[in-house]
């Protein structure tokens, strides 16, 4: 089994002016922004984006997602720290998700293996001694 990643964006809906930066110089969140804007004004569909990361294995779909991002390219994304850590995060959701998975799988089959409701005959019970089930 192999993990299959896709990246999806859409242009972002959120304003660039007042949404790109966040520094205390007004100066400079104006030339952040003006280059944003210009770049989207030149056809960068990265420009300005809302960025989707899909991790998927064996039917599990998880996700990450970024908004107000601005990328040279989607080269310039798979350089960026927001994709590597989009990619930790989905794998991380995938791993707990299958543990999850695996550990209600487990906590089914020892419930099965404890549960005696289904005897009537206490000599035909299987004692299985296992966290807990004590026959």
């Amino acid at each position: 089994m192999m993990i299959e990643y896709d990246i999806a964006f859409v242009p972002e809906a959120a304003p660039v002016r007042g949404n790109a930066m966040f520094t205390d110089s007004p100066d400079f969140n104006r030339i952040v922004e003006d280059r944003i804007l210009a770049d989207i004004d030149g056809g960068n569909p990265w420009a300005w984006v809302s960025v989707r990361y899909t991790a998927s294995i064996d039917g599990i779909r998880c996700s990450a997602y970024r908004d107000c991002c601005s990328f040279a390219s989607e080269y310039g994304f798979r350089q960026s720290s927001a994709f590597l850590d989009m990619r930790e995060d989905v794998v991380e959701q995938l791993r707990q998700e299958i543990v999850a998975r695996l550990r209600t799988v487990d906590d089914a089959e020892e419930v099965l293996r404890c549960d005696r409701s289904a005897y009537e005959d206490r000599q035909q019970i299987l004692i299985v001694k296992k966290d807990g089930c004590d026959g």
